[in-house]
Parts: C-alpha cells; sequence; structure tokens
C-alpha cells in the first residue's frame, strides 16, 4: 500500500469520527428540545416580588431559541464541511491514482519508443552492413591457371593469377606464392621457404574492380637465400612415380573501399604427366568472412611467415 492510499484512508477514518460526533451533538440536540416541548408548561404566577415585567421574560425565552437555532446552524455547517473535505480526499486520491496510471503509462511508452529505437539502429547497421558486403573488393584466384613453364636450366615456373571480382577496388594488395613436392598420400600442409625474403611480400598493388594480374613461383628459385632446392630429389622422383604432388599454393592481403583489411589463402596441385591439368586442395582454399561495420576485423595470423 502506497502512501498515498494510507493517506486516503487515514483521512477517511477521522471523517467518519467526526461525522459521528456530530451525529451524536445533533441526536442529542433534538432530544433535548422534544423533551422540553412535551413538557407541560404551568401557567406563570406572578408574586408580588416579581421585579420584571413579562416582556423582558419573553425576550429572554427568545434569547434561548435564537441560541439554539445557532448552535444547530453551526452543527450543520461542521456536518457540510466534512462532507467537503471528505470530497475533496476522494477527489484528491482519484487524481492520484489517475496520476499514477498516466506516469505507468508514460513508462511504458518510453520502453516502446526505446525498444523502437535500439530495432532501427540494428536495421540500420545490418543494412549499412549488408552494403559493405555487397560493395565490397572480393580478391582470390581467377579460373584461368598459368601453365608451368620450364627454361634452358630446367627450372619451372608455375603461377595463379589473382582477380578482384568485387564491385569496388582493392587497396594495398600484397601477396606471397610458392610451390611444393610433397607426397600424395599425407595432408597438404603449406610451407614458406623464403617469404620473408621474396620481394613479393613487399609490393603493393591497386587492383580495380574486374583487373587481375599474375603471381609466379619458380623451382628451383630465383633467389640464392631460399635454398638450393625446395624438396629432395627422392620426392621429385616420387612425383614422377605418381606418388607425390605438385602443389602452388598462397596468401593475398588487401584493403577494401571502407578501411577493412581481408586476406584469401588459394591451393591447387597437378599430378605428373597432366601439368597442364589443375586441381583444387581439399584445404587452404579459404577466406576472410571480415565485416568491420558489424566486428573487429581478424588479420591474417603471423603463420604466414613461417
Amino acid at each position: 500500500m502506497d502512501i498515498i492510499t494510507q493517506k486516503f484512508f487515514a483521512t477517511a477514518a477521522r471523517l467518519r469520527r467526526e461525522l459521528q460526533e456530530i451525529k451524536n451533538h445533533l441526536k442529542a440536540a433534538r432530544e433535548t428540545y422534544e423533551t422540553r416541548n412535551e413538557q407541560p408548561h404551568p401557567p406563570p404566577i406572578i408574586r408580588g416580588e416579581l421585579n420584571r415585567s413579562q416582556s423582558e421574560i419573553d425576550e429572554e425565552a427568545g434569547r434561548h431559541a435564537t441560541q439554539e437555532r445557532y448552535q444547530n446552524r453551526n452543527l450543520v455547517l461542521q456536518a457540510a464541511g466534512a462532507i467537503i473535505t471528505l470530497i475533496i480526499a476522494l477527489a484528491t486520491f482519484w487524481a492520484a491514482g489517475a496520476a499514477r496510471d498516466a506516469a505507468r503509462a508514460s513508462e511504458q511508452q518510453a520502453k516502446a519508443a526505446w525498444k523502437n529505437i535500439e530495432i532501427t539502429s540494428k536495421n540500420i547497421e545490418l543494412t549499412v552492413s549488408n552494403f559493405q558486403s555487397d560493395q565490397r573488393a572480393w580478391v582470390g584466384t581467377s579460373d584461368q591457371p598459368v601453365a608451368p613453364t620450364k627454361d634452358e636450366r630446367g627450372a619451372y615456373t608455375l603461377g595463379v593469377v589473382l582477380k578482384n571480382t568485387g564491385k569496388t577496388p582493392a587497396f594495398d594488395v600484397r601477396n606471397m606464392v610458392n610451390n611444393d613436392f610433397q607426397p600424395a598420400n599425407k595432408p597438404f600442409v603449406p610451407k614458406w621457404w623464403c617469404a620473408k625474403n621474396d620481394p613479393k611480400t613487399k609490393s603493393i598493388v591497386l587492383l580495380q574492380p574486374g583487373a587481375s594480374y599474375r603471381v609466379l613461383t619458380h623451382n628451383p628459385p630465383l633467389f640464392p637465400n631460399c635454398g638450393e632446392n625446395r624438396a629432395t630429389n627422392d620426392v621429385r622422383n616420387r612425383f614422377n612415380d605418381n606418388d607425390a604432388l605438385w602443389y602452388v599454393y598462397g596468401w593475398v592481403t588487401y584493403e577494401d573501399v571502407f578501411k577493412c583489411p581481408h586476406w584469401t589463402h588459394f591451393c591447387e596441385f597437378r599430378r605428373a604427366g597432366e601439368m597442364q591439368k589443375v586441381y583444387a586442395c581439399e584445404t587452404y582454399n579459404d577466406a576472410d568472412r571480415n565485416n568491420c561495420a558489424q566486428q573487429q576485423p581478424q588479420m591474417l595470423p603471423d603463420e604466414r611467415w613461417k
């Protein structure tokens, strides 16, 4: 029970007590008046020692009657005042209840408005996110394989074509591509022979929508600090016997027009006797799902340098 309700009931109880007292006064006055009127009035006895005239006696009786009427009128006014006070208390209680109802309604409206704001904010974020996902750059390998070539030294040159299939340019495009012989009966494991020393890791390219460029890798390597051979002669011989596969793999990093970083892994392999055919690896063909409108982007892990 709140304070307003407690005060209302206390006021109502006090008014009931006052009304009962007024009723008791009225009842007692009425009974006194009726008793006085019912008693027989003896004839006036006029004695010789009476010093007042009859007019003075009548005047005094009139004053008593007037005083009695005045008291009755005061009791009636008191009763009327108590009734008016009760009415005001009822009106105040009703107004307080109406104010509480209005406050509750306002609170509910405020909560509903805040919920609508949250829904609108989420819809705006989703719209922005969908717009960025639709308009961002997407860089990966194209479906045009690079045919391997062999020079007079017996070194092979392989590669892939990187293409921006998105709707906006890709900025700060960097890539690394490598090749390796690995056993056919084991899962592919990307290895980096000299990634930190390869100039391709430091190249920066602006790739427009629909544009593409080739990235190449060599075996044996062209750079002396990358090692004389990237695979043992035993693995090379196993490749010629179809017991090993020749992998071409790498990664590319870039930034879209919304300044959100992205990365892509790519991997393909060839078999001996089918050098013109390219097969996609079961692993290491993936890309990020960064959306800077929704979350903090995750950069390419440091394992790319190993």
